[in-house]
């Protein structure tokens, strides 16, 4: 009796140590990990976009759906965001509606904005029209991805008058929202002022 009252009273114990909560100074060692997870995720996207920061962007031949061809050499001198994605892509279809917005507002600036998609033509010419996106687009865009380097989508090159990648958007971006105007359009700005 003795054996199981004292069994009983550690049981007892051990519950109510289990139910107290856990104190928290500096976050718990699951949050940590959580965090150390998002941290070396960003840091393998830093050094993805790090791998073509500042070099040539590598040669490219694209047909968009209506049958003009781009390359290196016909977009010399223009500064080019170049925008790989694919229509099952939910962060892809998100950022549509302000990549048409960016298209409108410098266009005339000389941006040329051209986006590439893994999907076969068949299935994306009545995608483009419902969704009336005004760019370029480019089907069947597999190799090019591959080209790049891209593993995430969307994935977006911002390539300058001398065809030097100068930044790497890896995710989806609203490219109209303020943090955008603070952070990705001044690197625009810049560039289009060359």
């Amino acid at each position: 009796m003795k054996v199981q009252s004292l069994i009983f009273i550690l049981g007892l114990g051990l519950l109510v140590l289990a139910c107290q909560p856990k104190k928290q100074i500096g976050g718990s060692d699951e949050s940590n990990q959580r965090l150390s997870g998002e941290e070396e995720f960003q840091q393998y996207l830093d050094r993805k976009a790090n791998a073509f920061e500042g070099k040539q962007a590598p040669a490219f031949e694209l047909t968009d759906l209506e049958g003009k061809k781009y390359t290196n050499a016909s977009l010399k001198g223009k500064v080019v965001l170049l925008n790989f994605w694919f229509m099952a892509c939910a962060p892809c279809i998100t950022e549509v509606a302000s990549l048409k917005k960016l298209k409108e507002d410098y266009a005339a600036k000389g941006l040329e904005l051209i986006a590439v998609s893994t999907d076969p033509e068949s299935k994306l010419g009545a995608f483009v029209k419902e969704k009336n996106i005004n760019y370029p687009v480019v089907a069947d865009g597999s190799v090019w991805g591959k080209k790049y380097k891209v593993s995430s989508y969307p994935t977006t090159y911002l390539i300058d008058q001398k065809g030097m990648i100068r930044k790497v958007f890896i995710g989806a971006s609203d490219w109209d929202a303020t943090y955008t105007y603070m952070e990705v359009r001044p690197h625009l700005e810049k560039i289009l002022a060359e």
